[in-house]
């Protein structure tokens, strides 16, 4: 398992998606962990596309 989402993809993601593997990006991790967390913290569902689209917009922003 590796868990990157920069730079995108890795050697080793590529590899594996050559290799016929399905691959999620460490920002797809990200996102998922932040919507538990909202959802612990809150005891209300995260609202994932919100937050996609904030994580989007994060790293756009950046340059990415």
């Amino acid at each position: 398992m590796e868990v990157v989402h920069e730079p995108w993809p890795t050697p080793f993601a590529a590899s594996a998606v050559a290799a016929g593997c399905r691959v999620a990006n460490g920002l797809d991790v990200l996102l998922h962990q932040a919507v538990d967390q909202v959802t612990l913290m809150t005891g209300r569902p995260g609202p994932v596309e919100r937050m996609r689209a904030a994580l989007a917009a994060a790293i756009s922003a950046r340059g990415g």
